[in-house]
């Protein structure tokens, strides 16, 4: 726990928690750019652009959960 940390240290966590998740929202949002070119790629090809939808679906659902994860952490840091 972060129950021993005093106040100082647990808004410095928080805020590096919040650096990780920035820089992990840019790297999933340019993977997820990247799955909708190969979905349009695979245009001819349904078993594959199938395959390539389902894994833009799991970024997308990755992203969201992501950007959950910045608001609870941006509520913790304004307490």
């Amino acid at each position: 726990g972060d129950e021993a940390l005093s106040k100082e240290e647990k808004r410095e966590k928080l805020e590096a928690q919040l650096r990780e998740l920035r820089t992990a929202i840019k790297v999933e949002v340019k993977s997820r750019k990247g799955l909708e070119k190969l979905v349009k790629f695979y245009g001819s090809d349904p078993v594959a652009q199938e395959k390539a939808k389902g894994e833009l679906d799991e970024q997308s659902r990755k992203v969201a959960q992501l950007r959950e994860s910045k608001k609870m952490v941006e509520r913790q840091l304004r307490h």
